[in-house]
């Protein structure tokens, strides 16, 4: 599988990359992402990069990319 820029799973990296988080709820308004779980796990496989998560102030999951 490749993440191209143009791709949801593409532009969601990106963001990760440049150092942001992302919610479930994020995801889904800005990229289109339904499943987020589902695309973190796929792009853990795809780019072998760690993407890990913590329990944002609201209770909600946030995934980011450790600098």
């Amino acid at each position: 599988m490749t993440t191209t820029a143009t791709s949801k799973q593409g532009r969601l990296f990106n963001y990760l990359s440049r150092g942001k988080t992302v919610s479930s709820e994020s995801a889904l308004s800005m990229f289109g992402v339904r499943n987020l779980r589902a695309t973190i796990s796929d792009l853990r496989d795809a780019t072998g990069v760690d993407i890990t998560w913590y329990t944002g102030r609201h209770g909600e999951t946030r995934y980011y990319i450790p600098q």
